[in-house]
């Protein structure tokens, strides 16, 4: 009866004037589109369900293989792509046959797991997704193990990777040559020219987060990778925020009731201690 009195108010109009103005920064670019953590806390089904069906948006990626099965199991009649970025549980024989079933792609971010991939028959058919780390440090395939995942590629006869990433550790901040994000770009590049010669078919690319869309950065690869900056906010560091190239709306604002109000003294103590 009174569940209205605090709302988190989202609008999705505003939503798919984001998803326009972003294709005009990277026009070539198709879009993979985080959905973690519920949307962000809009509601994962409800912004997966208006990005697909309104926006054109094929790709999402979500942090866990419980979000992605949520999807698919409510989301039956709609057509896209699910990748599960961090909280796959590949090593778990279990999740195998729900990846299969439930036509969704894990983010191989290790050598373990990529040995397990590579070994189950229930994954063959699963397209293979290879996250590198060049600079995170968070989880990622070492490049210096770059050798080892040619060899094991090479050893199963996989000769296509469907999808080749890594992630963007400082783009909130400046993104100049000297900076950070260009080295990893450059190692990227490194990786994704090390499998090419070795006669690997790379079909998609991604390394570009929020913060470096903003500034106009891995709009060479196929795919851009926007989380925070669709739903409003800039990703930027305040003291660059004037430099960005991002001009999206915030799509949600909370309203709520004040309980009471009254005066309290200078130095006055209110709550708990």
């Amino acid at each position: 009866m009174f569940n209205d009195r605090a709302r988190l108010d989202v609008s999705l109009d505003l939503l798919e004037e984001n998803f326009s103005f972003l294709r005009t920064l990277a026009p070539r670019c198709s879009i993979l589109f985080m959905i973690k953590a519920d949307a962000y806390g809009h509601g994962d089904l409800e912004i997966c369900s208006f990005a697909n069906k309104n926006c054109g948006i094929n790709e999402f990626g979500v942090a866990s293989i419980l979000e992605a099965i949520n999807l698919r199991k409510n989301l039956v009649n709609e057509k896209f792509e699910i990748y599960v970025f961090s909280d796959h549980g590949i090593g778990d024989e279990k999740t195998h046959e729900l990846y299969s079933n439930y036509r969704i792609i894990p983010v191989i971010s290790s050598l373990d797991d990529l040995r397990v991939f590579l070994n189950s028959g229930e994954l063959k058919n699963i397209p293979l997704c290879l996250k590198f780390n060049t600079g995170m440090n968070r989880i990622g395939i070492s490049n210096k193990n770059i050798n080892e995942v040619v060899s094991l590629l090479k050893k199963y006869n996989r000769k296509n990777i469907f999808h080749l990433m890594t992630h963007l550790a400082s783009s909130f901040r400046v993104c100049d040559k000297s900076s950070s994000t260009f080295k990893q770009v450059s190692i990227f590049n490194e990786i994704k020219n090390h499998l090419k010669n070795e006669g690997f078919e790379i079909e998609l690319t991604s390394l570009a987060n929020s913060g470096a869309i903003e500034q106009g950065v891995g709009f060479d690869e196929t795919h851009i990778r926007p989380g925070l900056m669709v739903y409003g906010p800039s990703s930027l560091d305040k003291e660059i925020r004037k430099n960005s190239k991002w001009e999206g709306s915030c799509i949600s604002s909370l309203e709520t009731y004040v309980l009471d109000s009254f005066d309290v003294k200078k130095e006055a103590k209110v709550g708990y201690g």
